[in-house]
């Protein structure tokens, strides 16, 4: 079968450029002894970004143009003539050019092939723009994902650039989820998400709420971070998936009920375990959007608050505060915090360290009925908050309490909302929220 006529020019063209940069190629790795595999794989990278770019600009370039007569408005829209535009894509700069259409009653532009294309808006294609956004979410520094994505790809992508791809995405990701979690505290709720395939049923489900100090452009200011899992054998977490809000406690709350929701857990009926560290705030929010709950206080938390009594009582690093804390753990641990009270009691009179015995007795007899940790074993709740904590530390602080950074709420919010959905496993359905204004 015969090329067209048409493209018989194009190929030839494309054909011997390659083949000629080819050839230079093999005279190099004859005539140079110090290149390495490594320089050779380089130098063949860059080979194919240039025949693949132009091959990529052919292939738009034939892409048939549309003709509209209308504007969305249903007024005549003029031709103004043909405009050039360039991108740099994952396989080199892509050119190529378009009609340009204007409509003088909504005083509209249009680009009918860029339209019929999804071409995204900017200098990066949608593609790159990905690449941009995950390693601006995942990296160190925007520095760092700008480096990474150019030594990656060879394409001219700046920090500048990374910081405003990955902003601009992860508003739209932001603002996309905040209208379905607003959605379903209104009572929509969606098909309830199929479970993985060879994923371990779990027996419990189980939510953390947990905060981290963010430097922000004017103070510190905490980030709040959520997380709902499946508890299975051993209370080992399966599939934890999170949230994490700039926005306050209340936000974080009614975020952590829209992730339970869309994990297909009905609230409504089923119980979930809570774990807190004993913030009243955290056991406010529990109870607001979850009416069948059990209340866990996690145990390190508990027994931190015992070591506190224990120096206080007989110094720190002493045999007797170790004899003492030790016997206090096996009373919490048999579910008997009465136990731990009474000793309390009993210190409070002791000088020094009296004052702090009589005042931890307000955190235990607050949080008594959540310290049912033999109930909670037998029954298979998780009885640590470790999942949250480490949500603090791998979602949060890992990326945004980097040396001198200072943030802007809506900065920070829209890299957590990216990281999100990359750590919560559903990357490509989030991304795909990003792809146009909410």
């Amino acid at each position: 079968m015969s090329k067209p006529a048409e493209e018989s020019p194009l190929l030839d063209a494309i054909v011997d450029q390659f083949m000629q940069r080819v050839k230079a190629l093999w005279e190099a790795s004859t005539q140079d002894a110090s290149l390495t595999l490594e320089d050779l794989e380089t130098r063949v990278q860059a080979l194919g970004r240039e025949v693949l770019g132009a091959v990529l600009s052919e292939a738009v370039r034939r892409v048939p143009e549309p003709r509209p007569q209308t504007c969305d408005c249903g007024r005549r829209l003029r031709a103004k003539g043909r405009q050039k535009r360039q991108q740099e894509t994952r396989v080199g700069a892509l050119h190529w050019q378009r009609e340009y259409y204007y409509c003088r009653h909504c005083r509209r532009g249009h680009y009918p092939l860029d339209e019929r294309l999804e071409i995204a808006p900017g200098a990066f294609s949608a593609s790159l723009q990905e690449e941009m956004a995950l390693l601006g979410a995942s990296a160190g520094s925007y520095p760092q994902a700008a480096a990474l994505c150019a030594k990656l790809w060879q394409a001219g992508v700046s920090a500048k650039s990374t910081e405003r791809v990955t902003k601009r995405r992860g508003a739209r990701l932001g603002a996309a989820r905040q209208g379905e979690a607003e959605r379903l505290l209104a009572g929509e709720q969606p098909l309830p998400r199929a479970p993985e395939a060879g994923a371990p049923s779990p027996s419990h489900w189980a939510v953390g709420l947990d905060g981290v100090k963010v430097h922000f452009r004017d103070d510190w200011h905490e980030v709040v971070a959520g997380v709902v899992y499946g508890v299975g054998p051993q209370g080992r977490g399966v599939g934890p998936s999170y949230v994490a809000t700039t926005a306050g406690l209340a936000a974080a709350g009614q975020g952590l009920y829209a992730e339970t929701v869309r994990r297909g857990i009905d609230a409504s009926q089923e119980r979930l375990g809570c774990l807190g560290d004993g913030a009243p705030g955290n056991w406010r929010q529990f109870a607001e959007h979850f009416p069948h709950r059990e209340e866990i206080l996690d145990w390190y938390h508990a027994v931190e608050h015992l070591w506190g009594v224990g120096r206080a009582l007989y110094g720190e690093g002493s045999d007797a505060a170790r004899e003492w804390v030790k016997a206090r753990e096996g009373e919490l641990w048999a579910g008997r915090p009465e136990a731990v009270l009474a000793a309390l009691e009993a210190a409070s009179g002791q000088h020094p360290g009296g004052e702090v015995a009589a005042h931890e007795q307000g955190y235990f007899t607050t949080n008594a009925e959540r310290m049912r940790y033999d109930r909670y074993r037998a029954e298979g709740w998780p009885i640590g908050s470790g999942t949250v904590e480490s949500a603090c530390k791998c979602l949060v602080a890992a990326r945004l309490k980097g040396p001198g950074m200072r943030w802007s709420p809506e900065g920070a919010q829209a890299v957590l909302n990216l990281r999100v959905e990359l750590r919560s496993g559903r990357w490509d359905e989030g991304w795909a929220l990003t792809r146009s204004p909410a």
